[in-house]
């Protein structure tokens, strides 16, 4: 496979990205947390927060640690199929 460091770097990123956005946003109480001021306006329905809309904000949190812990177990899996 000769684009696996490619996709282990954007693995990586997006990993980086979930995290840093769900603790912003695990902090702050508002979605989205990173680029708040630039997405704000596609929220068609208003603000989603931990007190308005609880169940959309937990599952926007949820959702943002399945497509991590799935990153992640790409960047294992990958890096322990390289070394073999």
């Amino acid at each position: 496979m000769h684009s696996t460091p490619v996709t282990l770097l954007i693995a990586t990123i997006v990993a980086t990205y979930l995290f840093a956005d769900t603790i912003v946003i695990l902090r702050t109480g508002h979605i989205p947390g990173l680029f708040r001021g630039r997405l704000q306006h596609r929220m068609l329905y208003g603000p989603i927060t931990k007190k308005s809309r609880p169940q959309r904000f937990w599952i926007y949190v949820l959702s943002n640690v399945a497509v991590l812990v799935l990153a992640l177990m790409y960047i294992a899996l990958s890096l322990f199929f390289l070394r073999n």
